[in-house]
Protein backbone atom coordinates (compact mmCIF):
# COMPACT_ATOMS: atom_id res chain seq x y z
CA UNK A 1 0.00 0.00 0.00
CA UNK A 2 1.39 3.61 -0.90
CA UNK A 3 0.76 6.29 1.55
CA UNK A 4 1.57 9.96 1.08
CA UNK A 5 4.03 11.62 4.07
CA UNK A 6 4.55 15.77 3.99
CA UNK A 7 8.19 16.46 4.59
CA UNK A 8 9.85 19.94 4.57
CA UNK A 9 13.24 20.33 3.63
CA UNK A 10 15.35 22.85 6.28
CA UNK A 11 18.54 25.11 5.36
CA UNK A 12 19.85 26.92 8.13
CA UNK A 13 21.89 28.30 5.71
CA UNK A 14 23.73 27.53 2.13
CA UNK A 15 25.43 24.19 2.75
CA UNK A 16 23.59 22.76 6.05
CA UNK A 17 20.21 21.42 5.87
CA UNK A 18 17.79 18.62 6.93
CA UNK A 19 14.73 17.14 6.58
CA UNK A 20 11.71 16.69 8.78
CA UNK A 21 8.43 14.57 8.22
CA UNK A 22 4.61 15.86 9.23
CA UNK A 23 4.28 12.46 11.64
CA UNK A 24 0.62 13.92 12.86
CA UNK A 25 -1.34 12.62 9.63
CA UNK A 26 -0.80 10.48 6.15
CA UNK A 27 -2.78 11.26 3.11
CA UNK A 28 -3.88 8.55 0.53
CA UNK A 29 -3.16 10.98 -2.43
CA UNK A 30 -0.91 13.23 -3.76
CA UNK A 31 -3.52 15.82 -4.26
CA UNK A 32 -4.70 15.50 -0.58
CA UNK A 33 -1.09 16.04 0.52
CA UNK A 34 -1.27 19.60 -1.20
CA UNK A 35 -4.33 20.70 -0.32
CA UNK A 36 -3.51 19.78 3.23
CA UNK A 37 -0.33 22.12 2.82
CA UNK A 38 -2.23 24.84 0.92
CA UNK A 39 -4.70 25.31 3.60
CA UNK A 40 -2.64 24.77 6.44
CA UNK A 41 0.14 26.82 5.54
CA UNK A 42 0.37 29.25 8.68
CA UNK A 43 0.59 26.21 11.66
CA UNK A 44 2.86 24.03 9.66
CA UNK A 45 5.41 27.21 9.20
CA UNK A 46 4.95 28.04 13.22
CA UNK A 47 5.12 24.43 14.13
CA UNK A 48 8.76 23.53 11.88
CA UNK A 49 9.87 27.51 13.21
CA UNK A 50 9.28 26.81 16.53
CA UNK A 51 10.80 23.07 16.52
CA UNK A 52 13.68 23.62 14.48
CA UNK A 53 14.86 26.97 15.13
CA UNK A 54 16.35 26.88 18.41
CA UNK A 55 19.75 26.72 18.57
CA UNK A 56 20.28 28.91 15.13
CA UNK A 57 17.61 30.44 12.99
CA UNK A 58 15.94 28.95 9.86
CA UNK A 59 16.61 30.81 6.69
CA UNK A 60 14.12 29.09 4.95
CA UNK A 61 12.14 25.78 4.39
CA UNK A 62 10.43 24.00 1.16
CA UNK A 63 7.50 21.58 1.54
CA UNK A 64 7.22 18.36 -0.04
CA UNK A 65 4.64 15.25 -0.47
CA UNK A 66 6.38 12.13 -0.50
CA UNK A 67 5.13 9.13 -1.24
CA UNK A 68 5.93 6.04 1.19
CA UNK A 69 5.03 2.30 0.62
CA UNK A 70 4.16 0.43 3.72
CA UNK A 71 3.00 -3.50 4.29
CA UNK A 72 0.25 -4.35 5.46
CA UNK A 73 0.76 -7.08 8.55
CA UNK A 74 -1.84 -9.86 8.64
CA UNK A 75 -3.73 -9.75 11.79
Amino acid sequence: MMIWVLSAMLYWDVETYDYANYQSQTFETLSECHDFIYWNQVMLAEGLIEKHSKEKPLMTFHYFCQNQYIKLEEV
